[in-house]
């Protein structure tokens, strides 16, 4: 019996330490900003905003974080000697400046984020479970993407960034508020992944996928849709090992994301 509540009590205690982990969430980033956001240093860094959903405050001091999400060795770790600077509180935001300058302050980070497209990823102390991450293909300048609401599931382009503030709720409406483009689920992926596209407007609508050397391997649609949400199956399972393009062109605007398939 004492075995048994050994294993109960370290089994709660690991569920606790999990849902406080997990509630933090990448809730919006800027990969290429010209004017829009002035950083702490008088640059204008990119940066990448972290949100608690959770009803408790979690340090993420001694995370680790990366724009590489396979290779290890990349991984920044975010200092643990200020927990009144890498603390975030319940709804509450921290931003992290990647400007590839740490001398400047506890929340920079040595790398930038590519506005061509690529990963952005959190980890535990432990450097090697994940919290959250996210791929993310070709950004427009000044423009950043978030989640709406705050920690859902749907990428928005915002053409007015929030950074340290609640990002726009598009809760409840039936069309999206411009042009949007889920990152594809899971990825990387082995069989087939999920695409995920919504329009504001009705429009003829091309998703190819693309090899490294710019060749199209595939059309998964070529079609008009009318205003609303849909989602994409793509077979990878006749497709070698390796990262491929996925490119959706609308009349609202053209988004590109990376998938890696991998077995």
């Amino acid at each position: 019996m004492k075995k048994i509540s050994t294993f109960l009590i370290l089994l709660l205690a690991l569920s606790a330490g999990s849902t406080l982990f997990a509630q933090i969430r990448i809730n919006e980033f800027l990969a290429s900003n010209d004017v829009s956001f002035p950083g702490p240093q008088g640059d204008y860094p990119d940066w990448i905003e972290l949100y608690n959903p959770g009803a408790d405050a979690v340090d993420i001091g001694g995370y680790w974080i990366c724009d590489d999400l396979n290779e290890p060795d990349k991984r920044y770790q975010i200092p643990a000697t200020n927990p009144e600077i890498t603390t975030i509180e319940p709804g509450g935001f921290l931003l992290i400046v990647a400007n590839d300058n740490t001398a400047a302050g506890v929340l920079n980070v040595d790398f930038k984020l590519s506005g061509s497209g690529e990963h952005i990823g959190l980890w535990l102390p432990d450097k090697t479970t994940v919290v959250d991450t996210l791929t993310y293909g070709a950004q427009t300048t000044d423009v950043s993407m978030g989640l709406s609401p705050n920690a859902g599931q749907w990428w928005y382009f915002f053409t007015t960034p929030t950074p340290g503030a609640a990002n726009p709720d598009y809760t409840g409406i039936d069309n999206p508020q411009g042009f949007v483009f889920k990152p594809a689920s899971p990825n990387p992926c082995s069989s087939s992944t999920t695409l995920e596209f919504g329009l504001h407007d009705t429009s003829p609508v091309l998703v190819a996928l693309y090899d490294l050397t710019g060749n199209r391997v595939l059309i998964l649609t070529n079609k008009t849709y009318r205003a609303g949400y849909y989602n994409l199956v793509l077979n990878t399972s006749e497709l070698g090992n390796g990262i491929y393009f996925c490119r959706l062109s609308t009349n609202n605007g053209v988004s590109t994301q990376r998938i890696i398939v991998s077995r």
